[in-house]
């Protein structure tokens, strides 16, 4: 079962692209031939982006949408055993075991 929606995760993608670039928000717009406000409205979730929103931000910071998209989903997430125990899963594998290490 997924955490998060698209309409979730595609606007807190975008605000951590942004973010991790330096771009401000309102020169991303004007890149786009959108206003501040069209953006602002889609980034507080009262607006959600297209498929055509989403293709052509993706043109503009050159990188296909499941880019934008995973970028987000790479962080860990929280989830609940039966038990209601919460753990982090973790973003590294078991390191592989040494030799001699007699394991």
């Amino acid at each position: 079962m997924r955490n998060n929606t698209l309409s979730e995760t595609v606007p807190a993608a975008l605000r951590a692209e942004l973010a991790r670039r330096s771009l401000p928000k309102g020169t991303f717009a004007h890149r786009l031939g959108r206003s501040e406000m069209w953006l602002y409205r889609r980034l507080k979730r009262r607006v959600e982006f297209t498929l055509s929103d989403l293709d052509a931000i993706c043109d503009e910071l050159a990188i296909e949408p499941i880019e934008l998209l995973t970028a987000t989903m790479a962080a860990p997430k929280k989830w609940t055993t039966a038990g209601g125990v919460h753990r982090q899963r973790s973003r590294t594998p078991n390191p592989p075991a040494m030799e001699g290490s007699g394991q």
